[in-house]
């Protein structure tokens, strides 16, 4: 994708460190987002600091900031796309399911009321049926966000030792 159109497609999110943020993916809703000092927004290539060319003055704490938020990024829309395309799946399929019941009324209103009441049951066993992979998602989630929380207090403590060593 050239550099003009991605501009198109996103937009600047932080006008200092160039992160741009474009629209919802429509399966997963999350928004993609290219962070500023990564060549290629692929996380899984593996790039250090020392990857990039000589030219390009690149914070090797920034990096790997942005490379961990890129990952965490790329891990949330991959878990969502698929939650999302399993529970419309799903949902399709349960309602389907129930179609017979639904001519049984008599009435637009009470049609509408065993819709509301098939989609209530349906969202309960689904919501009961995901909690295993929902616990595991957020026990997955919180280690990439301490992975963070370290990168981001690693990076503040060495630019105050450089500021320090400069006075």
């Amino acid at each position: 994708m050239s550099k003009q159109r991605i501009s198109r497609a996103f937009h600047v999110a932080n006008e200092s460190k160039k992160i741009l943020v474009g629209p919802p993916h429509p399966i997963s809703n999350i928004r993609p987002t290219l962070y500023d000092g990564l060549p290629d927004q692929t996380p899984t290539k593996g790039y250090s600091p020392r990857d990039l060319s000589s030219h390009e003055a690149v914070d090797p704490d920034r990096f790997q900031l942005n490379l961990s938020m890129q990952r965490l990024d790329k891990f949330n829309h991959e878990f969502w796309a698929d939650s999302n395309t399993r529970f419309h799946t799903m949902k399709e399929a349960y309602l389907n399911s129930r179609k017979g019941m639904l001519e049984l009324a008599t009435t637009p209103e009470e049609r509408s009321r065993m819709e509301e009441d098939h989609l209530a049951e349906f969202y309960r066993l689904w919501v009961f049926s995901e909690r295993p992979t929902q616990r595991r998602y957020n026990s997955q989630w919180l280690k990439y966000q301490y992975t963070l929380i370290w990168t981001t207090a690693r990076m503040t403590l060495n630019r105050w030792i450089r500021k320090l060593s400069l006075s």
